[in-house]
C-alpha cells in the first residue's frame, strides 16, 4: 500500500486516487530526471517546493551553477544569477543573459533639480515628460525642458557591479536533509521508515513543509557540510555531475554524502542512522551519479 513518506497517509485515506506525484530527490531544475520517488502526496510535494526547495534552487550560488550548465526551470527559462547588481554609488544595473549591462531607469527630484538615469535619450525624454506632467507643468514647459535632453548629455561608463548575497546556511542544510532522507528511502524502502533517526528527520521536515520554519529555520543537527578532504579528493574529475552516496562509519553510523555540482557551497553530509549495520554490510557503499549537460555556460572573460 502506498504511504506518503512525509505525512504518512496511505492511499486508503485519500478520497481521490490521483493524489500521488513524482518527487525528484535532487530538484529537477538542477538536472535530475532519474532519481525519483513516487510515494509522496501532492500536498507534501507542493509544500516541499514552497518551503524547502524554493530557497535553495533560487539562491544566487545555485542559480549561477544552473546558469553555467544551462539548466532550465519548469517554465523553460535558464536563470540569470547576475540579473541585477549595484554600483558603488548605489545605481542599479541590470545584466541580460549575454552579460550586456543596462541602467535600471530612475528619476529623482531635489528642489527644482531633476536627475534622470536612462539608457537612451529617447527613454530619458519620455521619463522627463511624465515627471513634469505629474508636476502640472504646461505642455510648453514640458517641450522646452525635454528639448534640452540631447546626445551631449549621454555619458558612457564601465562601473564595477556589486552583488550583495545573503546565505541562510540552515536552509541550505534543510535541503540536504530532505535529499538525504529521500535517498535513504529510495535505497532501503520501508526498512528505513521506523529508524529513530529517520523519525527525527521526518518530524523536522514536516515542520518545515507546514510553514513553521518559514521565518526562522533551525539548524538540522543531522546535516552539515562535507569535510574538505572529500572535496579535494573528488572534485576535479567530476565537475559537471551530482554524486550521492550512502556509507557506514566505524561508529556504525549511516552517512549520506550529497555532492551537487561538485561545489563546496552545495556539498553536504547527512547522518541517516545510528544503526548502519541494519542497512549495509561492512565496507559496502551505495552511490549514484547524475551527469549534467554542459553547453558552454558562462565564459570566464565575461565575469
Amino acid at each position: 500500500m502506498m504511504r506518503c513518506i512525509f505525512c504518512g497517509r496511505t492511499e486508503d485515506e485519500f478520497n481521490d486516487r490521483n493524489q500521488w506525484t513524482v518527487e525528484h530527490i535532487i530538484p529537477e531544475c538542477l538536472g535530475n530526471s532519474t532519481l525519483i520517488l513516487r510515494n509522496v502526496c501532492k500536498q507534501c510535494n507542493s509544500n516541499l517546493g514552497t518551503y524547502v526547495d524554493n530557497y535553495f534552487v533560487n539562491h544566487h550560488f545555485i542559480k549561477s551553477s544552473r546558469q553555467f550548465f544551462q539548466l532550465r526551470s519548469q517554465n523553460g527559462v535558464i536563470p540569470n544569477a547576475f540579473q541585477e547588481g549595484v554600483t558603488e554609488e548605489g545605481q542599479r544595473i541590470r545584466m541580460d543573459e549575454n552579460f550586456i549591462p543596462s541602467v535600471v531607469p530612475s528619476i529623482t527630484q531635489s528642489g527644482n533639480k531633476i536627475t534622470i538615469h536612462a539608457n537612451s535619450v529617447k527613454e530619458a525624454r519620455t521619463m522627463a515628460a511624465k515627471k513634469l506632467k505629474r508636476l502640472h507643468a504646461t505642455p510648453e514647459q514640458i517641450q522646452k525642458f525635454v528639448s534640452k535632453i540631447d546626445e551631449s548629455l549621454v555619458q558612457e561608463f564601465q562601473p564595477e557591479i556589486r552583488y550583495d548575497i545573503m546565505l541562510d546556511i540552515n536552509r541550505f542544510l534543510l535541503e540536504a536533509l530532505k535529499i538525504g532522507y529521500e535517498y535513504a528511502l529510495l535505497k532501503f524502502g520501508d526498512a528505513y521508515w521506523d529508524d529513530p533517526t529517520a523519525l527525527k528527520i521526518r518530524n523536522r521536515l514536516n515542520r518545515a513543509i507546514s510553514g513553521m520554519m518559514q521565518d526562522t529555520c533551525e539548524r538540522p543537527p543531522e546535516a552539515s557540510y562535507v569535510p574538505d578532504y572529500l572535496m579535494r579528493l573528488s572534485r576535479t574529475p567530476l565537475v559537471g555531475a551530482h554524486w550521492l552516496s550512502i556509507t557506514s562509519t566505524l561508529r556504525n553510523q549511516l552517512i549520506a554524502h550529497i555532492i551537487l555540482f561538485f561545489d563546496p557551497v552545495s556539498s553536504f553530509q547527512v547522518l541517516l542512522s545510528e544503526q548502519a549495520n541494519c542497512y549495509l554490510e561492512n565496507g559496502q557503499m551505495l552511490e549514484d551519479f547524475i551527469d549534467l549537460p554542459h553547453k558552454g555556460g558562462i565564459k570566464n572573460d565575461k565575469l
